[in-house]
């Protein structure tokens, strides 16, 4: 196991973490918090994403998109019917891009059929047939949403010690 006390640099390594909260978030802050650990880390938390926050369009679209999977310009267009909570289930993805004139990316990689959806629509059409693998992509938006977080706030400014913790939080 890789000895994470061989840390000799004066400034705290930042660590993020993954957890859905509850006892283990709790069991977290007490490790992270105790004298041992709390000199030389500095700990924040990222929320996990619950499976179930993903059984409708907007659950996938909105974390796709905190994730930076979904192109912005489809976001921008979605994103009004997606925060209408009285929309849930009652709008149709296509018809809202072409309306709002978001073109479809025909680069893109896929078959012919794929190509000519929209990213958005694809990505729902894939995702409702997940079935007992959308645990998986919950798992993946959260890990991609922290990702981004961490380069966005610093957290690779030491990558190296950064992915080793990381690495020993996932294998303990």
């Amino acid at each position: 196991m890789t000895d994470i006390s061989a840390h000799t640099s004066k400034e705290k390594i930042k660590v993020l973490i993954i957890t859905l909260g509850g006892e283990r978030k709790r069991i977290l802050e007490d490790m992270f918090g105790s004298e041992t650990f709390q000199d030389d880390f500095d700990v924040d938390f990222s929320p996990g994403i619950h499976q179930r926050e993903l059984r409708n369009r907007v659950g996938v679209l909105k974390y796709a998109h905190l994730a930076g999977v979904l192109p912005q310009e489809e976001w921008d267009a979605l994103e009004p019917v997606i925060m209408d909570e009285s929309r849930v289930g009652s709008f149709d993805i296509g018809n809202i891009l072409s309306n709002a004139g978001v073109k479809i990316n025909e680069d893109r990689k896929g078959s012919d059929n794929e190509k000519k959806l929209y990213f958005a629509e694809e990505l729902w059409r894939k995702a409702k047939t997940l079935a007992r693998d959308r645990a998986v992509l919950a798992c993946t938006f959260a890990h991609l949403i922290a990702m981004k977080r961490s380069i966005e706030e610093g957290f690779d400014s030491k990558s190296r010690n950064f992915l080793r913790i990381y690495w020993l939080l996932m294998t303990s």
